[in-house]
């Protein structure tokens, strides 16, 4: 009785503490619109509000400022005598003319400026790392098709990683963040209101989800010292509704035992395989030391993010790279069988079908049992239909094709 006590007035304590609690709300909350359209991690969708800002034609206001400053940022941490382009040619000459592109190349996004014989490539990464040479093999196919361009290549990750490759420039989005604050603040006045409210909630939203604000971490820390009983109690009690889901979804799987068969199971993914795939070489196809020991080269997985809940089918590692490009190739001629079929082939794993099981905003609206309910709901008319069309599908197209 005595420690409930005690934990019942540290609670009230930290709910009382305007001061530092109150704070934290004031700076984590209100609207956001990158928030509210769940794009605070998509990788594509900051590469395309990405090249919005670094295109001069387009219809923010800003010109080429935008595209001046992340030059500037991108080249400035090394010497002026290895720098493709001076500080000078960078704020004096006219890149309104320059042309920006999204996955040109296969590169994230890319500027081209004929005028000037120029470019600037950005390879992007929010949560995913480097896939093997990816660096090397983007220099060189930039370096044969624009030989006489002077080139800024850029490496964009949430902690300005080094490159594999020393001719690409890392950059952070606390760099990205810097830039937009700076040009806000600068023409705060002449831009559009729908721009500088874009602006903000866009660097309000790297503050809150990618860039580490210092002030805050302090602030959250310094709570925590002074609530650290409400706090730990609280952290206690708090459900992991992830891994209950995880763990539903473990069973939908295993309930289906005589179409598929569980592979693994883990918070975040749960993979399963049709047990008529198994009489097919050309879907086990991968050693088992680069994959899953089963040495199936294609399988259904259920992603549980925290902040979403899909069923994709993923092409693994093969022996046969020319059996991959072909299973890619032929997932992208059926787009109504395989929707969020990737554009391109990866080194590893490369998604070939990718779909919602669950709206996203339901999951921070619907409790957990209600969640369970439309996954199995989703599930059994996923298995009794699209299920049916993919196994068919691909059994009829790579049933005569060998390992190797």
């Amino acid at each position: 009785m005595p420690q409930a006590k005690h934990i019942q007035s540290a609670i009230e304590a930290l709910l009382l503490d305007e001061d530092g609690i109150g704070q934290i709300e004031t700076r984590l909350g209100g609207y956001n619109i990158f928030e509210a359209i769940r794009h605070t991690r998509a990788e594509e969708r900051h590469s395309d509000f990405l090249a919005f800002l670094l295109d001069p034609k387009e219809t923010h206001g800003l010109g080429a400022e935008f595209l001046v400053q992340f030059l500037v940022t991108a080249v400035k941490a090394i010497s002026s005598e290895s720098r493709p382009l001076s500080l000078g040619d960078i704020v004096l000459k006219d890149f309104s003319g320059c042309l920006v592109l999204r996955e040109r190349h296969n590169i994230d996004v890319l500027c081209i400026d004929e005028t000037h014989r120029f470019l600037l490539a950005i390879e992007n990464k929010v949560d995913s790392g480097e896939h093997s040479d990816q660096l090397v093999r983007y220099r060189q196919v930039l370096e044969k098709r624009y030989g006489d361009f002077r080139r800024v290549l850029v490496y964009l990750t949430l902690e300005t990683d080094d490159p594999s490759d020393e001719n690409w420039l890392p950059v952070g989005y606390r760099d990205i963040l810097s830039n937009i604050e700076s040009l806000s603040g600068t023409h705060g006045e002449s831009l559009g209101e729908a721009v500088a409210m874009t602006l903000h909630h866009y660097a309000r939203m790297l503050r809150r989800n990618i860039v580490m604000d210092d002030n805050l971490v302090e602030l959250a820390k310094a709570v925590y010292r002074k609530h650290k009983v409400a706090l730990d109690f609280i952290y206690e009690q708090t459900p992991d509704d992830q891994l209950e889901r995880s763990e539903f979804a473990r069973e939908m799987v295993s309930k289906e035992g005589k179409r598929i068969e569980l592979v693994r199971g883990t918070k975040s993914t749960v993979n399963f395989f049709p047990v008529e795939w198994k009489q097919i070489p050309a879907c086990n196809a991968t050693p088992a030391d680069q994959w899953t020991k089963s040495g199936h080269s294609l399988l259904l997985e259920i992603r549980n993010a925290r902040t979403s809940i899909k069923m994709c089918l993923v092409i693994g590692p093969s022996k046969n790279e020319t059996l991959r490009e072909d299973m890619l190739k032929f997932a992208q001629s059926k787009p109504k069988l395989f929707p969020g079929c990737s554009k391109k082939l990866y080194d590893k794993y490369t998604t070939i079908y990718n779909t919602h099981m669950v709206e996203p905003a339901a999951l921070d609206r619907q409790p957990v049992e209600k969640i369970k309910d439309d996954l199995e709901s989703w599930f059994q008319k996923f298995m009794d239909g699209e299920f049916r069309e993919i196994l068919g599908a691909i059994s009829e197209e790579f049933a005569e094709v060998g390992e190797s």
